[in-house]
Formats: C-alpha cells, sequence, structure tokens
C-alpha cells in the first residue's frame, strides 16, 4: 500500500501506528507548526501600554492560623498594607467531639474493640486534623 514505509518490513503483530513511528512518508508526516501572528516585544507593549511597573518588598506576615506566632517574610507588592497570611482563611480547625461515659458504654461499646482504641483514635483525630491517611500511618498496632 501507498502508506507503508517500504524501508521497513511490516512485523505481523506491529499495530499500524507504531509502524508509522518508524519511518516516515509523505502522508504520515506531522503538520508543520504555525507561524505565530504575535509581533513579540512590541506586540506586549501595545497590550499592556506604558503603565508604570508596581513595586515589590520583601515584607514579613504572619498567619493568623498558627497558634506559634511565627513570622515569615515573602514578596509583597508596596502598596499592600495587610500584615496577615492571605491564606490563613483556608486552614479551618474543625472541633472533634468527644463522648462521655454513659455514650460509650451505650452506643461505642464493641466487641473487639476497647474503650483505649477510641481514645488513641480520637487523639489521633485531634492531633492530624482528621487527615485520615496520616492517622492511620500513625495507628499504634499494638493496642
Amino acid at each position: 500500500s501507498s502508506g507503508i514505509n517500504a524501508e521497513w518490513p511490516l512485523r505481523p503483530g506491529m499495530h499500524r501506528e507504531v509502524f508509522a513511528l518508524l519511518g516516515t512518508t509523505n502522508d504520515l508526516d506531522p503538520p508543520p507548526l504555525q507561524k505565530s501572528n504575535d509581533k513579540g516585544l512590541r506586540h506586549m507593549k501595545q497590550l499592556f501600554g506604558n503603565r508604570k511597573v508596581r513595586s515589590w518588598q520583601w515584607k514579613p506576615f504572619k498567619n493568623s492560623a498558627r497558634s506559634d506566632n511565627l513570622s515569615l517574610l515573602h514578596w509583597k507588592r508596596c502598596d499592600d498594607t495587610s500584615s496577615d497570611y492571605p491564606f490563613a482563611k483556608y486552614s479551618v480547625k474543625r472541633e472533634i467531639l468527644m463522648y462521655t461515659d454513659e455514650q460509650y458504654n451505650g452506643v461505642l461499646q464493641q466487641p473487639g474493640w476497647t474503650r483505649a482504641n477510641t481514645d488513641h483514635l480520637i487523639e489521633l483525630a485531634n492531633k492530624f486534623d482528621l487527615r485520615f491517611v496520616v492517622m492511620q500511618d500513625r495507628w499504634d498496632k499494638h493496642m
């Protein structure tokens, strides 16, 4: 056939697409790259105009989601006056519910599961903020 490269014999069990990668023929050549229509740097200057460049400073910030009052540094625009970390709003601490003796004896008691296991599970949930993959990794298997 006209689409098969004569230099390479078609091997049994080889797909057409894989065979086409071995050599090139006119009808299997990839299309040429399209030339970009922009004018380079001159075009970018037209897009952005002659606006003044904003200045940046290396400023300290604090994360309100942390309890240790750690102060770190990062680049901020000079006109930005906020000192709190902008992504602190996404660090939400969930309240882990505790149980009473009556609740444990009435609802949570199961054969093969001890109160020490339940306490360990609640402790891990508090420590690792309900990250169950980490909790499973830190689970004490000898309890």
